[in-house]
């Protein structure tokens, strides 16, 4: 287990996941994870952040987001762009089973991350990122509202892009 600060100051606890994402060039990427939610004001997180970085913020490189089960709304924790979407399936019911996952296209250094919460698909805002920097995968919840969370079934799967499709 980790611990990541927020822009906010938000205390997350993360635990890398076994897997083992490589950013190339012109690929399509899918990391996915299943937890169980546990208290209303515990905010979610999964993310792919450059190996070593303990903060969220201008310095780090990847993406990161926090889920409120409570609410539905999507934060870009990393990237600076705030509230990027709300989650209509929303409120899950504590002990809910929910799936999270990244779906991303890489473009050389042009990066388009998908993020799937369940069954549904929320846009995030198109970044910048060097090819060839190692990410970790990274899932978790602010300990701030509640306890640690336990996340199982991760999965990671590149593909070339030449047999992805954009849809």
């Amino acid at each position: 287990m980790s611990l990541l600060y927020s822009h906010d100051r938000d205390l997350y606890s993360v635990q890398r996941l076994p897997v083992d994402p490589a950013l190339a060039d012109h690929c399509h990427l899918v990391l996915t994870v299943e937890c169980q939610t546990v208290e209303y004001g515990q905010k979610l997180f999964i993310g792919l952040l450059e190996e070593g970085h303990h903060s969220f913020g201008p310095e780090s490189h990847g993406l990161g987001v926090s889920i409120d089960p409570e609410t539905g709304a999507v934060e870009d924790l990393v990237n600076g762009a705030g509230v990027i979407g709300y989650v209509e399936s929303f409120p899950f019911e504590p002990g809910a089973r929910v799936t999270l996952g990244f779906e991303i296209y890489v473009y050389g250094r042009t990066v388009i991350p998908r993020l799937r919460v369940g069954e549904e698909v929320l846009v995030h805002p198109a970044l910048l990122i060097d090819p060839g920097i190692h990410l970790s995968a990274l899932a978790g919840g602010d300990i701030t509202n509640g306890n640690g969370l336990a996340f199982e079934n991760a999965c990671f799967v590149a593909t070339p892009l030449a047999g992805a499709v954009l849809a």
